[in-house]
């Protein structure tokens, strides 16, 4: 109890600092501050047909790509289910519609019992499943006194959780009491939950979802289409910054500079991980690279070296047509990586920096197979400018990268059988 009130109070604290900061921070962005009053203030779901339902949250598009697959075979599984699907970030509602369009979709509450209780109403669902890792504990609470059974899916814990916890096991403990069962990626995870009191039984490694669902491989005429739209030559060396952040863009343009005089057939695509970040990048980048042409994907203009993509969902399709790809967030500590398998996935050369900790299983996994090359900022020239130029080390790279990735299945029927052997109980 008297965690739970410490708890409480807490947050209220955090929010009131944090919730002004958020608002002060998308007015000088522009963006619009409605969703962040969609999460204080939520409707009550109102669904429109009778039968069981499941409860989904995940935080944003890598935990959306995690539950997704978990999703669509209860669907197609369980009849008449309805299925609610939370998120927290914009990117993650956004995808969320795209990848689970079955699902009613909802913003993810403030962990205040006032927004917990309003979105819920009278609506007590039979299960929740938690993707990755988020958990609130207010949440759970309400969840729990509505009888649900709670299912942690694609569980991993982070380094830097790890080590706090290892400091303050009680709070560990405390904090994922309320989990009925937890599908971890691997026995590493295992160890790290039975460490806070977990009952080894309640612990399930069942594998990483996201490696069984694929991104949609776009046909012949698709890719065609793109390339054309792009200005794209089959001649073209296309290389594809996935998932980029802050100072990345700069920095690797910097360091790629050589190759962009020397390499006339060279274009780089620059995705940022979040897109209202586009025109702020291209202004940087048209600084640094000049005279070569730096373009948003939204101009449409022809003529350009460097593209920096202004759209939501088009990473996947960009890393169909790339010579190599560079997965970013992983020349970062603070961000430590993003998934390599959605490039690795279409025989795609891979790259990633020296921080790939939030990544560590898919990473550890990719590097034993030799299916990723890890480097700093000083060797992104000299890497590059040799996969584009020897054909025998790009084929043998994009070989053992396809290889990997279609080696990484079966995770999510471990996991369905988990959750439906847990509502059968």
């Amino acid at each position: 109890m008297t965690k739970h009130v410490l708890y409480r109070a807490l947050y209220f604290c955090v929010f009131c600092f944090y919730f002004p900061y958020l608002l002060c921070k998308r007015a000088v962005q522009g963006k619009s501050i409605r969703s962040l009053f969609e999460h204080l203030f939520p409707q009550e779901i109102h669904l429109e047909k009778t039968g069981p339902v499941i409860w989904a949250h995940a935080v944003s598009v890598g935990e959306v790509v995690a539950i997704s697959p978990i999703l669509s075979e209860l669907f197609r599984q369980k009849e008449n289910v309805q299925i609610i699907l939370s998120t927290v970030t914009e990117t993650g509602f956004e995808t969320a519609k795209k990848m689970v369009p079955r699902a009613v979709h909802v913003k993810f509450p403030f962990d205040f019992p006032y927004c917990v209780k309003k979105i819920l109403g009278d609506i007590s669902p039979s299960l929740v499943l938690l993707s990755e890792g988020d958990v609130w504990p207010v949440f759970l609470e309400e969840m729990k006194q509505r009888k649900a059974q709670i299912v942690l899916i694609n569980g991993k814990m982070s380094d830097r959780t790890f080590s706090w916890f290892q400091k303050f096991p009680s709070v560990g403990t405390w904090l994922y009491k309320d989990i009925d069962h937890f599908c971890v990626q691997n026995v590493h995870m295992k160890k790290r939950w039975e460490y806070l009191k977990i009952r080894p039984e309640r612990i399930h490694v069942t594998g990483n979802t996201k490696t069984d669902t694929p991104p949609r491989a776009l046909s012949q005429e698709e890719l065609d289409k793109l390339r054309s739209k792009l200005c794209i030559q089959e001649s073209d060396h296309v290389v594809v910054l996935g998932s980029t952040h802050y100072p990345e863009e700069e920095k690797i343009i910097t360091t790629l500079g050589p190759l962009l005089k020397t390499d006339p057939a060279l274009k780089i695509i620059v995705v940022p991980r979040h897109p209202g970040r586009a025109c702020e990048v291209c202004e940087i980048l048209q600084r640094k690279a000049a005279p070569d042409p730096v373009e948003l994907l939204s101009s449409g203009k022809k003529e350009w070296r460097i593209l920096v993509v202004d759209e939501l969902g088009v990473l996947t399709s960009l890393y169909q047509i790339a010579t190599v790809a560079v997965v970013c967030g992983s020349f970062s500590e603070r961000i430590g990586g993003h998934n390599i398998f959605e490039s690795a996935i279409f025989g795609v050369p891979t790259i990633v920096g020296p921080y790939m900790h939030s990544q560590r299983t898919l990473f550890e996994s990719a590097l034993k197979n030799m299916a990723v090359i890890q480097i700093g900022y000083n060797d992104v020239r000299i890497v590059i400018g040799e996969l584009l130029r020897n054909e025998e080390v790009h084929s043998e790279c994009a070989l053992k990268a396809k290889t990997w990735a279609d080696s990484l299945r079966g995770a999510t029927d471990k996991t369905v059988q988990v959750v439906l052997g847990i509502e059968q109980k």
